[in-house]
């Protein structure tokens, strides 16, 4: 026999997951995007698919969508969508698979608090935020807030 224990074991510092989760965080804005909103790319529109359309490029999601160039990707969520929402009530299977369809593109576009975690997006943190949540609304007669009456 010859002593040998088997193979050496890795240095240290060559050591790391190969699965290991980028740690770049993409931060989108509190408010959603406010640039351009593209064209729509499919041949017709309806209404209500513009009405939607112009909902996701307002999203926070859409600061990344706009970077990826993905209008026609965009586009069969609103159209799918629409059409699974008009099928509501009627229990079937082509349904079903619209539904879960949109479900999947709306996970694969960032459009849900999951979906964004899972990307590794967040929304930056609305420092008005606070300010507004705990200001008073005298216009409605409700009292939001306590007023410090130290000043």
């Amino acid at each position: 026999m010859s002593g040998s224990r088997g193979p050496l074991s890795k240095d240290p510092s060559l050591r790391r997951r190969t699965n290991a989760p980028s740690m770049a965080r993409a931060v989108l804005p509190n408010e959603g995007y406010t640039g351009p909103i593209p064209q729509w790319p499919l041949e017709e529109c309806s209404a209500m698919e513009m009405r939607k359309w112009s909902w996701v490029w307002r999203t926070p999601a859409a600061a990344e969508l706009i970077k990826l160039d993905i209008g026609p990707i965009v586009a069969r969520y609103v159209r799918i969508s629409i059409a699974a929402e008009n099928m509501i009530g009627k229990l079937s299977m082509a349904q079903s698979n619209l539904v879960s369809e949109a479900r999947q593109l709306e996970g694969q576009l960032g459009l849900t608090p999951s979906a964004m975690l899972r990307l590794n997006w967040e929304t930056a943190h609305d420092e008005l935020s606070d300010w507004r949540r705990d200001e008073v609304v005298v216009e409605r007669g409700h009292r939001v807030a306590a007023v410090d009456e130290a000043v």
